[in-house]
């Protein structure tokens, strides 16, 4: 309800709590077992990173299955409030610039569109067939994405979508957000806002796509409307008064292995993995951070 639900979101849960001790050993040998999975049966896909997975040229569709799925039977612990589209005056009151908030599926002609005919362009033939040839710029999967890189569509996908290497820092990982070319306007043109848009505000669009286990370390901005159109995407968030702990020099994998099973349950973020057809909205200024389980593909409405 509207009296409860979003203000309770950064305190303690009521349910007793096992000990930390315990807590923080289950997070450590849950690491340690996705790290020897992506070792064991994903090492060769991780050595073809640069040159791209062989796999991937093979298929037909985007891979949806990621090598974290095989930790805890692909179970995500989910600490964000996951409801309905709303009203923009029930959202703006509740929601807007002071709590994240998951926005599910729901095609009503009250609440707008699906973006269906957008998820349809995004499937991966599609994609290859109508804007293969165009080029896209890449981006340094790191906080402040400095260093720029070009290649087409198809390059991209079929060569470079690969899942993340382990060794490769942030500086040396490159993904495709932002930076549209002319090409993508007629893409770019059939996604409609979340209902709860403020339709006087004219949306800044970041369109992308990526591998499995790839994803953002901490970063901020204003606030913004991010929806997964193909795949799924694992989101961390930390409110503006607390500064996570991070590596600028790490990929957002290292993170989830490394600094995220010694994180005793006051000290982790609010999280959850966002699926297709749902938005999550951030407040300004929140700290954020992403891990795409699987190859996704997604769009961003910056205020």
């Amino acid at each position: 309800s509207s009296s409860t639900s979003p203000h309770l979101l950064l305190l303690p849960p009521s349910r007793e709590v096992p000990p930390l001790m315990r807590n923080q050993l289950f997070s450590l040998l849950s690491g340690l077992l996705l790290l020897a999975l992506l070792l064991q049966a994903g090492g060769e896909e991780m050595e073809s990173c640069e040159a791209g997975p062989e796999k991937a040229v093979k298929m037909d569709e985007f891979v949806y299955k990621s090598s974290l799925d095989d930790v805890d039977g692909g179970v995500y612990p989910c600490s964000i409030e996951r409801r309905g589209h709303m009203s923009i005056a029930e959202f703006n009151e509740l929601y807007r610039e002071r709590f994240p908030v998951i926005l599910t599926l729901d095609p009503s002609p009250s609440h707008g569109s699906d973006n269906q005919k957008m998820r349809d362009l995004c499937a991966k033939q599609t994609l290859l067939e109508l804007y293969g040839n165009a080029s896209i710029i890449l981006s340094e999967a790191h906080t402040f994405s400095y260093e720029k890189h070009t290649a087409t569509l198809s390059e991209y996908i079929n060569e470079m979508m690969g899942p993340q290497d382990l060794e490769k820092g942030g500086h040396s990982t490159f993904y495709h957000f932002g930076d549209h070319r002319p090409e993508f306007d007629s893409l770019l043109e059939t996604y409609e806002v979340p209902s709860e848009w403020d339709n006087s505000l004219e949306p800044s669009l970041s369109f992308g796509l990526a591998g499995d286990l790839t994803g953002v370390p901490f970063h901020t901005h204003g606030h913004v409307f991010a929806e997964v159109l193909v795949g799924r995407k694992r989101w961390y968030l930390y409110p503006p008064n607390v500064t996570p702990t991070w590596d600028l020099s790490e990929n957002a994998l290292r993170w989830t292995l490394d600094v995220y099973p010694t994180l005793s349950a006051e000290e982790k973020p609010l999280e959850c993995v966002v699926n297709a057809g749902e938005v999550l909205y951030i407040p300004g200024e929140w700290w954020h951070s992403t891990l795409n389980l699987g190859q996704s593909v997604f769009i961003s409405a910056f205020v």
